[in-house]
């Protein structure tokens, strides 16, 4: 059931010290999980507010939040780091698509559960998911047809990537993703001060192709109904 990533993963779930409820419901999630699990204290927005002129505190507190669970993950010492907010939900068995993307993967960032907030959304998931699909045709097509038109990196760069995976998206909602030790790290220095929320920072580094980036194609991690401590997602002048 659990293949070898048992060995390869450790879990982080961020959570805030005042937040014991949403401990409680996450920690009902964890037999769900092929790997140990470990809690982070999530950074508290007033403690950081001052230091933060372009997001509200409670924006920052979560990026940084995350920021803390990868450097948590690097002091582990696991191959990949599972990050997790505490208002997560499996949804279903991620033992086979962890086992696709940690063995010869070469993958830095996962994701694994993603949010569809519109129809627009949904659309443009859609969209993009279809268009992931032809490029992957397009590449097994190029191991019998030698075109110059293969040899496109958009094309190439399907390689070996299944097709339960989407390569170079990221959704909103950063309930829940797998990183490498060199993800972990860069992040470190990545977004201070905060220009970006913590899913938006990882959206946007989806187009850079400096990391291996892909999602799932059907979520595998769902977002429960509890109430956010994030109440405020604009600094407004």
């Amino acid at each position: 059931m659990y293949y070898h990533t048992v060995q390869l993963i450790k879990g982080f779930v961020i959570n805030l010290d005042s937040r014991e409820d949403r401990w409680r419901d996450s920690s009902s999630q964890f037999s769900k999980l092929p790997f140990e699990v470990e809690r982070v204290s999530a950074v508290v927005a007033r403690e950081i507010e001052r230091e933060e002129p372009y997001v509200p505190g409670g924006v920052a507190a979560t990026w940084r939040s995350h920021q803390k669970a990868m450097k948590a993950h690097l002091q582990s010492g696991a191959d990949f780091g599972f990050i997790l907010e505490d208002d997560f939900l499996v949804s279903r068995d991620i033992s086979r698509i962890l086992s696709k993307v940690t063995v010869n993967g070469g993958f830095d960032l996962v994701q694994f559960g993603y949010l569809s907030p519109s129809f627009l959304r949904r659309l443009i998931r859609h969209l993009i998911g279809a268009r992931d699909i032809f490029l992957k045709l397009l590449n097994r097509l190029s191991k019998v047809l030698h075109l110059s038109l293969f040899e496109k990196l958009l094309i190439r760069e399907q390689s070996g990537i299944p097709f339960s995976l989407v390569l170079n998206d990221i959704q909103a909602g950063g309930q829940s993703y797998l990183v490498s030790r060199k993800f972990s790290e860069a992040a470190q220095n990545m977004n201070n001060p905060s220009f970006l929320s913590a899913d938006g920072m990882l959206m946007a580094l989806s187009e850079t192709r400096t990391f291996k980036v892909a999602r799932v194609r059907v979520n595998q991690i769902k977002q429960s109904d509890s109430i956010t401590s994030v109440q405020v997602r604009f600094k407004l002048n």
